[in-house]
């Protein structure tokens, strides 16, 4: 039986781990929303084969909320990054219906330009792209509407 080891200690600017993906390079892609040190915004790291961690950027800040939680990501076609930004994980009644999906473009020396594809979600946790088409999942929902036979 294969016994489980530590792959690398994580610096301390990381308190929270999620989302990872593999880049073009093979370097892994670790999002990390940081919810253990509320202080601390979002940010994405690199990982190298080396195991070497490199902060590759700090994710942009709601503009209402001043936060950057981001969880799951995924590389779209063309090489831009897709964050879910799960602003409400906290349960902060400010928070609620504050996240949103950034497209963020990015090369070795950051972020070059970065969009929101979607806004005004309850908690945007995981991302996945299939056929041209970005899903995301949402961790709760809390305001259904259920639609009845007339």
């Amino acid at each position: 039986m294969q016994q489980s080891r530590l792959f690398l200690a994580l610096p301390e600017y990381i308190s929270t781990p999620d989302g990872m993906e593999i880049d073009q390079e093979g370097n892994l892609i670790l999002s990390c929303p940081n919810f253990a040190q509320p202080e601390t915004s979002g940010c994405v790291v690199k990982i190298g084969k080396d195991k070497k961690v490199t902060k590759w950027f700090d994710t942009p800040v709601h503009p209402k909320t001043g936060k950057a939680r981001n969880m799951g990501i995924v590389f779209g076609p063309d090489g831009s990054l897709y964050l879910c930004d799960n602003q409400g994980w906290s349960g902060e009644e400010e928070l609620a219906f504050q996240g949103r999906v950034l497209r963020v473009k990015a090369d070795e020396n950051g972020i070059r330009e970065w969009s929101v594809v979607a806004d005004g979600m309850e908690r945007p946790n995981g991302a996945k792209i299939k056929d041209g088409y970005l899903y995301v999942t949402q961790s709760c929902m809390t305001k259904l509407t259920f639609f009845k036979d007339k």
